[in-house]
């Protein structure tokens, strides 16, 4: 279910109800980072006494993450990647890689520190490449089942738990999918009905106007600069 507001006092105001209804059920608080969490905590605070049972506080990262065990951090990848790169016996794919290696010493480590990176933020945000040495990598850190991601994972994960996601303005499709077929409560602000990101003013128009004069589409670009919301624009 999702709930839209342009206030964040009446989404605190929403959860902490929706919080009360279930007092003795495990609960997720889903934020996008630590760094919402202890104004959310104090807020919630100011409006019950006493303190909150089963309620757990989680980023959608960190959420993803209790999928299985068998995700693995930046650092156990790192790890892992050091093994891979180490290896006598190598994919013919990764011939720019064992190039890059083999010109300078200690290069392994500084190549695996800059691959798990990488490879952690794809582990949320999606798996596929169009460079074959990167699936290969990904088949080679999955093998035997030791390690899955959540990219991996989400489509058939179940969490049996009641999730509050608060405030989240940003997450791959995927994650967006699992939370919402997982029953998730949604607390999204939405400081206008209207939307506003790509407005410009009425001077920036004119100049746009003069400097796409004469192209055959300029009555179509017109078209997206006609409407704007006066008082943000």
């Amino acid at each position: 279910m999702l709930h839209l507001s342009h206030s964040l006092d009446s989404l605190v105001d929403l959860l902490t109800t929706n919080l009360l209804g279930s007092p003795f059920q495990k609960r997720w608080i889903v934020l996008p980072s630590r760094l919402n969490q202890q104004w959310l905590m104090a807020s919630l605070s100011k409006r019950v006494d006493g303190g909150w049972m089963g309620l757990e506080i989680l980023t959608w990262r960190e959420a993803l993450m209790r999928l299985s065990s068998r995700i693995p951090n930046e650092f156990e990848l790192r790890l892992g990647l050091a093994e891979c790169l180490a290896r006598k016996e190598l994919p013919p794919s990764f011939k720019p890689l064992t190039e890059w290696m083999g010109q300078g010493k200690g290069r392994e480590a500084k190549l695996a520190r800059t691959l798990s990176r990488g490879l952690n933020q794809a582990g949320f945000y999606g798996l596929d490449s169009a460079k074959e040495w990167q699936s290969d990598l990904v088949r080679m850190l999955s093998k035997d089942g030791l390690w899955r991601f959540p990219d991996q994972l989400i489509d058939s994960a179940e969490v049996s738990v009641e999730m509050h996601l608060f405030c989240i303005d940003e997450m791959p499709k995927k994650a967006w999918d699992f939370f919402a077929r997982s029953g998730a409560l949604i607390y999204h602000f939405s400081p206008c009905s209207l939307y506003w990101d790509d407005l410009c003013s009425d001077r920036e128009r004119r100049s746009l106007v003069r400097k796409w004069r004469g192209a055959s589409n300029v009555e179509e670009f017109e078209s997206y600069l006609k409407d704007s919301h006066p008082l943000l624009a």
